[in-house]
């Protein structure tokens, strides 16, 4: 893939890249860092993209992954855990975050008694009997991608002996996910990143409706299937669409929250790269309104970048988004799930590597 001689009149990017591809995607990279380009990355996870040697000019909202993994092993240490098990899905989302456990692991003192891969589409139930040959290493940590975790969990919890023959410690694609909310799983500590999402795009969401012309039908599926209802000029009217759509019926539901939580994230690294860009454009050329030579000063422009402040936290308060070295600043959150009055839900616990 030769992309450097199409870039002449590219400046910046925002990637929504998710780790499953961001081996394919560190090429692209590689290639665009000859260029003047700057990256903003919202979701990404992977650790060797802090490299600043190789990636000069990408920054991301995200925090890598090897920070997830060095909180889960640091909680299972205080709960006394000598030995631990790690269940982890095929693919560098997985293995990354294993590697990472059995190192943090390796350094706290921890014995990882076994190291389980689920591959796609694998028997599940084989991963409860592979967990059984280690009973005294009861604390489990997963390191599963989001279509996995759900299906496994539910059929693990279902066919434990005891609701607490095993403690899970998950990662954030477990995070504060309604589909794990299940009273087996009741105690089960997250390690997530979950940043609150933005109420104008909330807002927005709801303004989005599909007319009978329009020509692209997604927006009418999406809202049909999520909601369960059918719009008079669809041709879809299966049964599982019980009522007509109305207009209350939209992409976001305050009732049954359906917003991607990396959606503020994403928000968030165009905001970055909109506003520190245009902080440069002033600096250095005196205007937005065209890029002058002074621009090519990459280190220079990249700063104002990592200079922006946004109200992450969605309080009024305006933080930095970047560390020192173009990581995500808002950090990650340590949840757990609890019940109250018959009803479960996510206890915020703590909440790491912050500002205030």
């Amino acid at each position: 893939m030769n992309i450097t001689s199409n870039t002449n009149a590219i400046t910046n990017c925002i990637t929504a890249t998710a780790l499953a591809v961001i081996v394919e995607f560190k090429f692209v990279l590689f290639q665009l860092a000859l260029c003047l380009f700057f990256k903003v990355g919202c979701c990404s996870t992977f650790p060797d993209l802090t490299n600043r040697e190789f990636y000069p000019n990408f920054v991301r909202v995200s925090t890598p992954l090897d920070q997830t993994a060095e909180t889960m092993v640091q909680i299972a240490k205080r709960l006394n855990a000598l030995y631990v098990q790690i269940i982890y899905s095929s693919g560098f989302y997985g293995e990354g975050g294993k590697d990472a456990l059995v190192a943090t692991a390796k350094k706290l003192g921890i014995c990882v008694a076994n190291e389980i891969e689920v591959p796609e589409k694998s028997n599940y139930i084989a991963v409860l009997d592979k967990l059984r040959t280690k009973p005294s290493a009861n604390v489990v940590l997963t390191f599963l991608r989001s279509h996995v975790g759900p299906s496994l969990m539910q059929i693990l919890v279902s066919n434990m002996e005891t609701d607490g023959e095993f403690h899970f410690i998950g990662s954030e694609t477990l995070g504060t996910r309604e589909q794990y909310l299940i009273p087996q799983l009741k105690g089960t500590i997250s390690v997530a990143q979950d940043m609150p999402q933005n109420p104008s795009y909330l807002q927005y969401l709801k303004t989005k409706t599909p007319q009978p012309l329009d020509y692209n039908s997604w927006l009418l599926e999406i809202i049909q299937s999520r909601q369960r209802c059918f719009y008079p000029w669809s041709f879809n009217k299966s049964s599982s669409l019980s009522r007509e759509c109305n207009h209350n019926d939209s992409l976001y539901d305050e009732e049954n929250l359906l917003v991607d939580p990396w959606a503020p994230y994403l928000l968030n690294a165009a905001l970055s790269l909109l506003k520190g860009s245009a902080s440069a454009l002033r600096d250095i050329c005196k205007s937005t309104k065209s890029i002058c030579p002074g621009y090519s000063d990459t280190e220079k422009v990249l700063r104002h970048i990592k200079e922006v402040k946004l109200d992450l936290w969605q309080n009024g308060s305006r933080l930095p988004v970047f560390d020192e070295k173009g990581d995500g600043n808002y950090g990650i959150g340590i949840y757990f799930i609890n019940s109250s009055d018959g009803k479960l839900s996510y206890k915020l616990a703590s909440i790491l590597m912050c500002y205030y």
